[in-house]
């Protein structure tokens, strides 16, 4: 049996947006772009998974969220991040953070006059998971009683 392949999966982009936004009541799509800097549409029917997130508000505060452009309101269960003037973002998580299934992050910033500016690095992946797992995983000894 060969060892097994730890190297991250999926088709890496870039993150970015640079922006004055002029609405502080609707959303802005984070940008994903490809190595070439061509913009990438996310399809349906795959995932966000960001690996690096960093960013800066001049005003205010800004969340990102795993929710539709378009959006006003950041609710626990949409909120990936917030951040403001003095502290910035800064993501950098081991196995990457998930967004849900053919959906772009959007920035909502509580100032309608703020400029912001997000960079980062992230995957898309086929957006299925893997399923129920099976019986046999859940044995608490192996080959073992359920």
């Amino acid at each position: 049996m060969g060892a097994f392949n730890w190297s991250m999966q999926g088709k890496n982009v870039r993150l970015a947006l640079v922006s004055t936004v002029t609405s502080n009541t609707s959303s802005v799509p984070l940008g994903i772009f490809d190595a070439q800097n061509n913009p990438v549409t996310l399809l349906p029917t795959e995932r966000l998974v960001i690996d690096f997130l960093e960013g800066n508000v001049s005003s205010g505060s800004a969340d990102i969220l795993s929710a539709a452009a378009g959006t006003s309101t950041a609710v626990s269960s949409t909120l990936i991040a917030s951040f403001n003037t003095a502290v910035g973002i800064e993501i950098d998580t081991k196995e990457g953070m998930a967004v849900p299934v053919g959906i772009v992050p959007s920035i909502l910033t509580s100032i309608s006059t703020a400029t912001i500016k997000v960079a980062g690095a992230g995957r898309i992946m086929e957006g299925t998971t893997q399923g129920v797992r099976p019986d046999w995983q859940c044995l608490q000894t192996p080959l073992g009683n359920f």
